[in-house]
């Protein structure tokens, strides 16, 4: 027997399909190696920026690399057979050395002089700036939306010749004067203590909210304190309601249609 009751029960759930359900939002993944950009420093949808550190002690403040011209053999002395380009910042880095970039040539480069062995779509940076009044180099990361995110990370030395005194990193909080974690020592890869890796996990952020790891050289400076970088950075998944495509909408709304039709001739309204 076709009510009215049953008339509404029915109007009532194809309502429900139109205006959508709730699902689950995959989490997001930001990746140094995937995100970089030669061409977006922190600027359009890029999260990731590449940055020299003002002042020794927190909180960090970030002066932009704005060159994207100079290739690895300029900047570092090796002997890349094609040199990937670098952010860099051409006319404060009096050094040199200061830079990051990724090989893009599909083929693992080897320099014999560093023993380095730079692998497709890897991470390279040098993690010292000597120059006034720049002091340390900053990879930051900036919030593209509010949520809880994950955090994992390993930096690793590149050059294998020489024995060079490896890296030092500390992850700060934008604005925070207390880091998250502290300065934690590398040394080469023949020693017992070999790469750094961490992670965090949980950490709530706004939208806008910045991390960053602000690299320093363990002793001096060198040539063989290339660093392999790679971070990721996951963002949990929040529910979000669907909204059905247009040819869904159609079939819905001719289905509504047909059932108020139906049951207006069955009740008599």
């Amino acid at each position: 027997m076709f009510t009215k009751q049953s008339f509404y029960v029915s109007v009532l759930s194809l309502v429900v399909a139109l205006c959508g359900a709730v699902s689950p939002v995959q989490a997001a993944t930001y990746s140094l190696a995937t995100d970089f950009s030669l061409s977006n420093n922190g600027t359009g949808g890029n999260p990731w920026s590449y940055c020299l550190d003002k002042v020794v002690g927190e909180p960090v403040q970030p002066f932009t690399l704005g060159n994207n011209t100079r290739n690895a053999n300029t900047m570092w002395g090796t002997s890349f057979a094609t040199p990937p380009t670098m952010w860099s910042d051409l006319t404060g880095d009096t050094s040199g050395v200061a830079g990051i970039g990724k090989n893009l040539t599909g083929v693992t480069l080897t320099d014999a002089g560093t023993g380095i062995s730079w692998a497709p779509g890897e991470i390279l940076l040098r993690p010292v700036y000597y120059g006034t009044p720049y002091t340390r180099f900053v990879i930051g990361w900036t919030a593209p939306s509010a949520g809880t995110i994950d955090g994992n990370w390993t930096f690793s030395k590149a050059a294998t010749a020489g024995a060079g005194d490896g890296v030092g990193y500390m992850l700060i909080r934008g604005g925070a004067t207390t880091p998250i974690q502290g300065f934690g020592s590398q040394t080469p890869p023949n020693t017992t203590n070999g790469p750094m890796s961490s992670s965090f996990t949980g950490l709530s952020v706004a939208a806008g909210d910045k991390l960053w790891w602000r690299m320093d050289a363990w002793g001096s400076a060198g040539t063989n304190d290339i660093t392999k970088a790679a971070i990721t950075i996951t963002m949990a998944g929040e529910p979000a309601t669907d909204i059905p495509e247009p040819a869904t909408m159609v079939l819905l709304g001719t289905g509504l249609l047909g059932l108020v039709r139906h049951a207006r001739r069955r009740i008599g309204a």
